[in-house]
């Protein structure tokens, strides 16, 4: 990308290390990223008027503050949204999109195992990775057992996405199993 000042990198990883290595840089990455590399990160002032700075606890207020909310308008509410004087303001959740029904077994069992790892026992390492651990009720409405599995139709998944009950019968495309991976 051209810019018509400055440096621009590709991500995450090349942007906080051209922040690092440029004296007076400014710039906007995740936050392991930054605290990785030892960068210094600014308080944001949020909706309660507090300048807080980023950290897995305060984003974790953040997502604890509007978990129900959350849960049930199927992760359409941005933890960003709230006005907990302890959150920081910048907050989001990391959504991956799977198809429900895959095409190889073996790597959609491998996959489902993955998902149920990251939303089960996985929990507990977010904190040390700069991450904040879901909120419970984000946590159970976001399991594989939730609904959305490893379709040829893709759904947004807040690590995955909740269950909204019966679903019509579908067509599989060809080379797709009929059923989701259980």
């Amino acid at each position: 990308m051209s810019w018509a000042t400055g440096k621009g990198a590709d991500g995450n990883g090349d942007l906080a290390d051209l922040v690092g290595a440029t004296r007076g840089a400014v710039g906007y990455v995740e936050l392991s990223y930054a605290l990785d590399r030892k960068l210094a990160v600014a308080a944001v002032e949020n909706h309660a008027g507090r300048f807080v700075t980023p950290s897995s606890t305060t984003a974790a207020v953040a997502a604890q503050d509007l978990a129900g909310l959350s849960a049930v308008n199927d992760f359409q509410v941005s933890p960003a949204a709230t006005t907990a004087p302890d959150a920081y303001p910048i907050t989001t959740y990391t959504f991956l999109v799977v198809f429900q029904r895959q095409f190889d077994v073996a790597k959609g069992t491998a996959l489902l195992r993955l998902l149920r790892y990251v939303t089960g026992e996985g929990q507990a390492s977010a904190t040390g990775l700069h991450y904040a651990p879901l909120p419970r009720p984000c946590a159970s409405s976001s399991s594989p057992s939730s609904g959305c599995s490893p379709a040829p139709t893709a759904r947004r998944c807040p690590p995955l996405t909740r269950a909204e009950g019966p679903r019509p019968a579908r067509t599989p495309l060809p080379g797709y199993p009929a059923e989701p991976l259980k």
